[in-house]
């Protein structure tokens, strides 16, 4: 787990406001049907807490030229948004998988300040008894969100999410801290892991290719290509993902005709010496 120094300044985000997009409004999550809805207030406040510090001027420029052109906005701070989730318990990324419910982040802010889309690092992929896949992190993830930095004032996050082990217990949370003071403030390593599984353009780095299938296949100019997390679980559906003997990753979907679908694929492990980046796939749908 992570060691962390909260609610304390970290540095402004050099980036560009531009980039920022407020997220769009979220679609009521459904109930969740599990015999743990009586549990009380303290039971659900007890397995997840938030925490909250802004992040460094060198690793904010360090994000923002990985993610460029994605990067977050210039201009902005980047906050740091911290779950800590008591073992063995979990909660979900943006896409939770077979079950599960995202977690969502609620920003209230001054009124002349904005907040951008949040920025989700890389999974872990759960497997229940029954056989269903999930996506999400135990023990502690970091959530990340871009926020205009002018001026003085306070940001107050909402968070909502559910724990799941043998049982699930929905919950939420809310922590405010003030913003970031002008002027230099030195990074924390501990946010280093999460930021490094932050989403990055796949640029030269993985080539996607349709195939009759349709499956899209996937291959490293240099490296090796690890698990895949799709963004979508409903349509298109995610069959199956195979690595074939030349190291190419081949996603084998099925996709309904007419349906909704989202603008990428989703994310791919990349491995090219000692460090893992989160690759994200964009490819035009057949």
């Amino acid at each position: 787990m992570l060691g962390y120094r909260y609610m304390r300044s970290a540095a402004l985000l050099a980036l560009s406001l531009a980039a920022c997009k407020t997220e769009p409004a979220p679609k009521p999550d459904p109930e969740p049907s599990d015999s743990s809805a009586t549990k009380t207030d303290e039971d659900r406040a007890a397995l997840v807490t938030l925490e909250l510090a802004w992040v460094g001027d060198e690793q904010a420029r360090q994000l923002r030229e990985r993610m460029v052109p994605g990067a977050p906005a210039e201009g902005a701070a980047l906050l740091a948004v911290r779950h800590r989730v008591v073992a063995p318990w979990h909660i979900y990324w943006r896409n939770p998988g077979d079950s599960g419910l995202r977690t969502r982040l609620d920003l209230e802010l001054p009124p002349h300040l904005q907040a951008g889309e949040v920025l989700y690092p890389a999974p872990d992929h759960f497997v229940s008894e029954g056989g269903q896949h999930s996506y999400g992190w135990g023990e502690e993830v970091v959530l990340f969100v871009p926020v205009d930095a002018k001026g003085e004032g306070t940001v107050t996050v909402h968070s909502r999410w559910l724990a799941c082990h043998e049982s699930c217990i929905p919950g939420d949370g809310s922590a405010s801290i003030e913003l970031p003071a002008p002027g230099p403030i030195a990074d924390d390593d501990a946010l280093a892991p999460m930021l490094a599984r932050l989403p990055e353009p796949a640029g030269e780095r993985v080539a996607a290719e349709w195939l009759t299938g349709p499956i899209l296949q996937l291959r490293a100019a240099a490296g090796t290509l690890g698990e895949f997390f799709p963004y979508e679980s409903d349509a298109p559906l995610l069959r199956e993902q195979k690595l074939d003997e030349q190291g190419q990753l081949q996603l084998h979907y099925r996709i309904p005709t007419g349906a909704d679908l989202p603008p990428a694929q989703g994310l791919v492990a990349w491995t090219d010496g000692p460090q893992t980046r989160w690759i994200e796939i964009a490819a035009p749908w057949p």
